[in-house]
């Protein structure tokens, strides 16, 4: 349960958020809204959370403590839309679709020291009951996993940590991999990431109680994606299929739609192992089950001069 605000500030106290916070805080606004694209607001009440103040950091100096937080929202902020992809804008803008951020007390009980959440659209730094002030510049740490955990408006069927996989690791690269394809086997090869497919398949095997998915599999679904069709190209070109024409023939006899595609799968065809592959309606399927997305990914192609 929150403590009750305070009902009035110590002059200090309300010099100390003049000076330091109120001072800085149109600044910190434009910087989140420059590095967002869109106006965002900092909307803080230094009444709520001066009840938490325990030394004379996060208590006396109430207006410093403040804006720490916010330059370490700031940096971290920059730091994460580096490290991403352009979507990443998109991303936060849309589930934060308030474009603001407010600030108290952890009630979810999750956080060590403190962090972030998406509250009613907002972005709400938090921080544990007695832990005010305290490693002010890493709230952002988790913030993919914030937007991941926010309730979904847009209907989408990938999640936030999916989509940001998919943009970061996996778009920027797969042209290069499509054209490697196409020029091995000599004809236009199209890659199916089966992203959607793929991603419901893995999100129903991680609710189950027993699941031995990994854990991080939103976050690598794109990198690890790409990793197959790194895999099967690398094997293709050991066997030599771009090299000997009865193996080329042999290839576009069988997948007549020159198409490869990724699928996850409940259980594999043959029953047992990592992956598999195998021709279905003219088209290369590459395949695995839940449990072992992003194992041996450079094996899931091994057989594939056995199945024509």
């Amino acid at each position: 349960m929150p403590l009750p605000p305070a009902t009035k500030l110590p002059l200090a106290v309300r010099k100390n958020l003049r000076d330091d916070f109120e001072a800085n805080k149109e600044t910190f606004e434009k910087e989140i809204s420059d590095l967002l694209g869109t106006e965002w607001k900092i909307d803080i009440n230094p009444l709520a959370i001066y009840p938490y103040g325990t030394d004379s950091f996060s208590k006396d100096c109430l207006g410093s403590c403040l804006k720490s937080y916010m330059e370490g929202v700031t940096w971290r902020l920059k730091y994460w839309l580096e490290k991403e992809a352009n979507e990443a804008k998109d991303e936060i803008n849309t589930v934060c679709f308030a474009h603001t951020i407010t600030f108290g007390v952890d009630e979810s009980g999750k956080f060590t020291y403190g962090g972030v959440v998406v509250d009613d659209g907002s972005l709400k730094i938090v921080f544990k009951e007695g832990n005010l002030g305290v490693n002010v510049n890493d709230t952002l740490e988790t913030l993919s996993a914030a937007l991941n955990d926010a309730p979904v408006k847009d209907g989408s069927p990938l999640s936030v940590q999916s989509r940001l996989s998919i943009a970061r690791d996996y778009n920027p690269k797969v042209e290069e991999w499509t054209k490697k394809f196409s020029d091995m086997l000599g004809v236009p090869i199209t890659l199916n990431p089966n992203f959607e497919e793929n991603f419901a398949v893995c999100k129903a095997r991680s609710r189950g109680k027993k699941s031995e998915l990994r854990d991080d599999w939103e976050t690598i679904i794109g990198e690890m994606t790409l990793k197959y069709w790194e895999g099967a190209h690398w094997v293709m070109n050991y066997k030599k299929f771009g090299d000997d024409d009865m193996l080329q023939e042999a290839f576009t006899d069988e997948i007549s739609k020159n198409q490869i595609e990724f699928r996850v799968a409940e259980k594999l065809k043959k029953g047992s192992g990592y992956n598999e592959c195998f021709h279905e309606d003219g088209v290369l399927i590459l395949q695995t089950t839940p449990e072992n997305f992003g194992t041996n990914v450079d094996q899931a192609c091994e057989g594939i001069v056995d199945i024509f």
